[in-house]
């Protein structure tokens, strides 16, 4: 449930995201993501509001929660603490371990996940917006079954190594206070497929507040 904080700061997303929606739109979301931030600041408003945007457009790649790392600490060094702080993010998805790292220094840097209208989340993606300390979904969410955390080697046992990744995924969203059928609902999608959520669903799994 919102607070009366976060009920006001919904009431300004219009506002404050416009642009950045129109930026991921005009993005490719190709083999690999975009990643940067952006400042705005909200004219006229009482009190002055700033916000500093995390974003995130495309697959998810190897080396990615290293970039969103160093953007952190850009942002430790250079802005308001005070500042309003939210990842925008329009994503098919990408590498599971990549994005539960990336999920990590959202949750310990205090980062929002806002989906705007337009945009989509998927597959790892899902694991990145649940590491918002909020989380507010008006696009589109879809789970399916993720893929292993890592390619197979020729010695690999692929059924232990596929055990391997869905404990480690569920280890992770219980670590974000997330419900174990969020779990069970992503293993239970085919790879290939995907089931996108109604909005009665993102808020049983925790993927959204209501509004």
């Amino acid at each position: 449930m919102h607070t009366p904080a976060s009920r006001k700061r919904l009431k300004l997303l219009p506002k404050l995201t416009g642009i950045f929606v129109l930026l991921l739109l005009s993005i490719s979301t190709g083999k690999s993501a975009e990643i940067g931030l952006s400042r705005q600041e909200l004219a006229g408003s009482v009190p002055h509001v700033s916000v500093i945007a995390l974003i995130i457009s495309g697959q998810i790649v190897k080396g990615d929660a290293k970039k969103v790392d160093t953007l952190l600490s850009e942002i430790k060094r250079t802005d308001n603490a005070h500042a309003i702080r939210r990842l925008l993010i329009h994503s098919q998805g990408g590498l599971v371990g990549e994005s539960m790292e990336i999920g990590r220094l959202l949750r310990t840097n205090d980062f929002e996940v806002f989906i705007p209208q337009q945009l989509t989340c998927i597959s790892a993606c899902v694991l990145i917006l649940a590491g918002g300390t909020t989380r507010t979904v008006v696009g589109r969410v879809g789970l399916h079954h993720p893929l292993l955390l890592r390619d197979p080697g020729p010695d690999d046992d692929v059924p232990a190594l596929m055990s391997e990744t869905k404990k480690m995924i569920r280890n992770y969203l219980n670590s974000m206070g997330e419900p174990n059928n969020l779990a069970d609902a992503m293993f239970s999608v085919p790879n290939g497929t995907v089931r996108f959520l109604s909005q009665d669903e993102l808020l049983r799994y925790g993927l959204t507040e209501r509004r």
